[in-house]
Formats: C-alpha cells, structure tokens, sequence
C-alpha cells in the first residue's frame, strides 16, 4: 500500500490512506487503498460503475456495480455506489433499501445516513404524489356528480370538514344558550334601555325643581282602608303623561320588570297594616333611578310622611340590589280651593342608595329626617293645613 495517497473504490478519487470515510463520496476507508489483486479488481470495478453513473448510464452502471458485489457482497461503498445509481432515476425506494444495507454494514458512515434520509423523504413525497395523481385522474374519468361526491365523501379531506362543522355547530349553540341565559337574567334586572315613548313617568328634573303640583297630574286611586291586608293589583296599563290605574286600589307599573318590582316592593313594612299604599313605580335607566309614588292618609304631620317615604327607600333597595337611586312621592288629601279636599302632591324627595345604608334609626327629629332627602318638595297646602302640620 502507498504511504502517500491510495485511491476511493467507489468514486477513483486520491485520498489520505489514514482517512476513515471518503471525503468525495463518502465511502468507507475498508474499500480504499487495498493492493491485493481482488481489491484492485472490486477498486477498478466501483470506479468504473460510478463513472457510468455519472454518465447517466444506469443500467450498465447497475450491472458493474453488481459485479462489485460478487467480489466483495459486504463492502459498504458498493452498496451505497448501488444507491446513489437508484437515486439518480428517481427510484428513491430503491435507493433507501441498499444505503440501509451500507448502513447496517458501516453504522457510523454519517455520508450515507444523511442519504438515507434523504431517499426516504423523497420516497414519501413521491408516494403522496402517485396518490394525488391517481385521486385526479379517478375524478377526470368519473364526471357523473355523484361519483365525486362520493369520492368526496371517502376521502380524508370530508372527515376534516365534517369536524369543523360540527365543532361550529356546538359553539353556535353554546353561544344561542348562553345569550338566552343573560337575557333572562337582564329581564329580572330594571331596565337599562331608555323608556318607550309616551311612557308614564315624571322626569327626574321635574321633580328636582320642586313646583306647585296640580291636583289633575297625579294619580288617581281609592285610599288605602285601615288594616287592609291583600295586596293591589299590579297593572301595565299607561296614557299620555300621566298614570292612570285601570281601578281603586291597583298599582301602575308599565314594564314586566317594572312590575315585578313592585310586587317586591310591596313586601316593605311600610305597606303593612294600612299605612301607605303603593301608586305607581317608574324605572329611569340614566342612573338607575326608581320613581315610587305613595299614597298616605290624611292628617299625617310632615315628619310621618319622611318616616313613610323613608321606609319606601328601604323596600326599594331590598326589592332590587341594581338600584342606586329613589326618587319618593307622597300623595295625601290636602285641602282644594274648588272641592274641599283632593288628592295632591305632599312630598317628593331624592335618596341615595348610601344615605339609606348610613342612616341609623334613633326617634330622628324632623330636621334629621328632612336631611336624608335631597331635592325635596313640600306642597303649600300641607304646610298651611292645621291636620297637617309639623309637631
């Protein structure tokens, strides 16, 4: 063996006799260099089948190198000179079975690995191409409608769009539930939406500004006998600007919602027993705002009536936890120039839902009550009425 250079079995080319794989090809150092005349054969041999290859001269390329193999069946570099000749014609199949059989020769051979890898990645993707290619050619050949879709319906591609369909059938009824779920929810809620047009309400404004109330603006109703025990019907009937109960005794509220709050209210202690009697309740959404209009009997003194309108505050806020603010009118019958006595305004006043949590009952005087509200209204005629006066 020369000491200086010896020559690649499977591509011919000069390498350093110490090297372990060819730097060329990749050919394992066993198949370089040998002097014994079987060597030089298999050498001239894979020399002149990769020569062939190069030359695209594949089969006579196949059947020298299958010489080779005779001579030596457990060289390496024949075995992946075989390969590389299936390579080059696109038999990656092939190719893949004979650089495995190098491989299992020469395990460490990274050259012939990386081939490996290679062939088999490309064997892949050419199967995935025969598969396409053969699909198209079935759908070309069948143009009856129904062979497609039945084409259609066995190939993978259906089993996918059947999953997203009904993936999004699932999350649309679970999006239908879940908006029923928070409508419900809204309904037993006040209303936040602005109030219908004509509804019967007095605006928050109007009653902040305290005026002389007529006696033709209020609500008209029966009142209330002592010791009543059953509750009044609670109507949704409305006209105009004015609430108008359908009979003696019933409670206007224009709104189911509205309605139900009243139900609610009705259980505060005030409404016991006679005391106070509810007229009509209005929601106002600007700032979660009740209007409450009461009716109480005659001859109250000014600080009964802050007593009734307080406990009415405090039903309000139990009746719903949403409401922050109540705006209370009392109506009671006070003296009329024109038929002795009618049903009028007496009081209205505003309360937060943080003044009735901070007031703490203590036999109040008239003035400590009066300081709860805000805004209030006081009518004339009960300031001048001697049934009616403060005591």
């Amino acid at each position: 063996m020369s000491s200086a250079t010896v020559r690649c079995a499977s591509c011919g080319a000069q390498v350093d006799p110490a090297a372990k794989f060819c730097p060329h090809c990749g050919a394992v150092a066993p198949a370089m260099g040998n002097t014994e005349p079987q060597d030089h054969d298999l050498t001239a041999l894979l020399v002149s089948a990769n020569l062939l290859r190069t030359r695209r001269q594949f089969t006579e390329a196949e059947e020298v190198c299958r010489d080779a193999l005779a001579i030596a069946p457990e060289d390496a570099g024949a075995h992946a000179l075989m390969g590389d000749i299936f390579m080059n014609q696109d038999r990656y199949k092939d190719a893949a079975v004979w650089y495995q059989m190098a491989l299992d020769i020469e395990p460490q051979n990274v050259s012939v690995k990386s081939k490996a890898e290679r062939a088999e990645m490309l064997q892949k993707a050419q199967s995935i191409r025969v598969q396409t290619s053969a699909a198209g050619a079935a759908v070309a050949a069948n143009p009856d409608p129904q062979g497609k879709l039945d084409s259609f319906v066995q190939s993978a591609g259906y089993g996918t769009v059947r999953n997203i369909v009904l993936i999004a059938g699932v999350c649309l009824f679970a999006l239908i539930v879940l908006a029923a779920m928070v409508s419900r929810s809204r309904d037993r809620r006040l209303p936040t939406e602005p109030l219908r047009q004509g509804a019967a309400t007095q605006p928050a404004s109007a009653a902040r500004e305290a005026p002389q109330v007529p006696s033709s603006s209020v609500t008209q109703a029966s009142p209330v006998p002592q010791g009543r025990t059953s509750a009044p019907q609670v109507v949704g009937s409305a006209t105009g600007s004015v609430i108008e109960p359908s009979a003696p005794g019933t409670v206007v509220a224009p709104r189911p919602v509205e309605q139900q709050f009243a139900r609610n209210l009705q259980r505060a202690d005030v409404f016991q027993g006679g005391k106070a009697a509810l007229r009509s309740v209005v929601a106002d959404p600007r700032d979660n705002r009740v209007f409450v209009t009461v009716h109480v009997q005659p001859s109250q003194t000014r600080k009964a009536i802050l007593e009734s309108a307080l406990g009415v505050a405090g039903g309000a806020l139990m009746a719903d936890r949403n409401v922050d603010n109540i705006t209370v009118r009392v109506d009671t019958e006070l003296p009329s120039d024109h038929t002795g006595t009618t049903t009028q305004i007496a009081f209205v006043g505003d309360i937060s839902r943080t003044g009735v949590e901070k007031h703490k009952p203590q036999n109040d005087s008239l003035d400590t009550l009066n300081a709860i509200f805000s805004n209030t209204y006081w009518s004339s005629e009960l300031q001048t009425s001697s049934s009616a006066s403060a005591p």
